[in-house]
């Protein structure tokens, strides 16, 4: 199953000390809501992104951030870490829409995003990045679940 969705982004280029945005996923509109009586197994496989909308008067536009979870309605506190978006180029991204990128997941917080997949939850997402070149995108996540069910 996947999930795809818009995250904006917060890159921090060393002079703000702003709150990033977040995006919402209601994982209760998902098929995996259609089994959760039946679930034997599931796991979040992979995290990959594209951009739309991407606008910067810059050659090149690097960033690298982490991107954090946390239950809808969260304080920004309460938000964990389950990956690393590694340095990239930006606009290098966003000639090529079609090809995704991956986000490398870790760490043992997966498993908490797991099981609010798992119980139909609000989830907040949220790309915290670095970078010196100011620019204007969407980040589209896809989240690849694996899950197997019983009969």
């Amino acid at each position: 199953m996947s999930t795809t969705d818009s995250v904006s982004v917060y890159v921090n280029t060393g002079n703000e000390n702003l709150t990033p945005p977040v995006q919402i996923i209601d994982f209760g509109n998902s098929i995996i809501q259609e089994y959760k009586n039946n679930l034997e197994y599931l796991n979040l496989d992979k995290v990959t992104y594209s951009l739309s909308d991407f606008k910067s008067s810059s050659d090149k536009v690097m960033v690298e951030g982490e991107l954090y979870f946390a239950l809808s309605g969260s304080n920004i506190d309460k938000f964990l870490k389950i990956g690393t978006v590694k340095a990239t180029d930006l606009k290098q991204v966003a000639a090529y829409p079609d090809i995704e990128q991956t986000i490398e997941l870790e760490g043992v917080n997966i498993q908490t995003l797991n099981e609010y997949i798992k119980e139909g939850k609000k989830v907040s997402f949220m790309i915290y990045g670095y970078g010196d070149q100011p620019f204007e995108t969407n980040f589209n996540l896809k989240m690849k679940t694996l899950f197997t069910i019983n009969k």
